[in-house]
């Protein structure tokens, strides 16, 4: 990105994380108050709205007022931690900062999210001091590769200052160093009326930009059924009058099979849904897709990164035949 910064870059690194993080958040609500609301709910997978409800006739215990006005109270700490030093005497003593909210998260910002040993032992600290204290506080850890992918999922096409901001946000987690490692990260993908042909060609085509990923998920009715190792992505017209495929980018050679993937797609796209992708279409070409089941919780509307590492618990991942086998016993 060129031009001005929205983001400091210097100051003492924990500290500017922070609050360029905060930043981020606080110009999504005075953008868009319900924006911010949707993306928590994404983010940190928590219905619950922000802003002022209006209401008419809203029996209470006593009376029935003609009319009421309210608005959801919640509070949201955050810890930041930019190395794996976690520390949950640290994130115990954040626990008396709540009040009587009726929405309260200690959240952990790292790179990546801590083992499950971690997260059991706070977990366990926060029901206990909950029982004590007649709270309700929850405690979840997110990664700030999931706060930009969550804050870019919930711009409009037309929110061209927020997606300004957030390509800004994303160059500055990438200069510190805090995003997650491509690869291990799975691109799940709407697959829908396409499915058949994306299984048949061994790939996947759209016109959207993209960022670095190593996995192809197809995604399609509440799971991703089909998980492939990228090969090559490369960017491609068709002369149908010629019957020539024009290469125009491409991350490795481009092979003669993979020409002829990407034009029985196109062909197909035409024949089974009267699509023309001749022109402007990326193929990303996977060796081959494997069956699986992965359950998702919420519909992939357009597409949805997943670090595999942190999806399965393992540090380091076996072949994709095996991935798609692990991802079958995740619920």
């Amino acid at each position: 990105m060129n031009g001005p910064h929205y983001f400091q870059r210097y100051s003492q690194r924990e500290n500017v994380v922070t609050n360029n993080t905060l930043l981020l958040f606080s110009r999504l609500y005075a953008h868009n108050p319900y924006s911010l609301a949707t993306f928590i709910n994404e983010c940190l997978n928590i219905p619950f709205d922000i802003g002022v409800s209006f209401a008419q006739q809203t029996p209470s215990q006593h009376s029935t007022p003609d009319g009421l006005i309210s608005q959801t109270s919640f509070k949201i700490v955050i810890e930041t931690k930019l190395d794996e030093n976690y520390d949950p005497d640290q994130l115990e003593r954040h626990l008396s900062t709540f009040n009587n909210e009726e929405h309260q998260i200690l959240l952990l910002l790292s790179p990546t999210s801590p083992n499950d040993e971690f997260i059991c032992k706070v977990k366990a600290d926060v029901q206990a001091f909950n029982k004590t204290h007649k709270q309700h506080i929850q405690f979840i850890p997110t990664t700030f590769e999931a706060i930009i992918d969550s804050f870019e999922s919930v711009l409009s096409d037309f929110d061209f200052q927020m997606k300004e901001l957030a390509e800004d946000f994303r160059a500055f987690l990438q200069e510190e160093d805090l995003l997650l490692s491509a690869p291990y990260l799975m691109r799940g993908v709407a697959a829908g009326d396409t499915l058949n042909e994306n299984k048949e060609f061994n790939l996947y085509y759209d016109s959207k930009g993209y960022r670095d990923h190593t996995y192809i998920g197809l995604y399609a009715k509440g799971y991703i059924v089909s998980i492939g190792k990228l090969e090559n992505i490369i960017t491609a017209a068709y002369d149908k009058s010629r019957e020539n495929l024009e290469i125009h980018e491409f991350k490795k050679k481009v092979t003669e099979n993979q020409e002829a993937r990407i034009i029985g797609a196109i062909l197909k796209a035409q024949e089974n849904n009267g699509w023309d992708i001749t022109k402007n279409r990326k193929f990303f070409l996977v060796d081959k897709f494997h069956p699986t089941k992965f359950k998702q919780k919420h519909p992939i509307v357009g597409q949805k990164f997943f670090d595999l590492r942190e999806v399965l618990t393992i540090n380091q991942l076996p072949a994709v035949t095996e991935i798609a086998n692990l991802l079958r016993e995740k619920v």
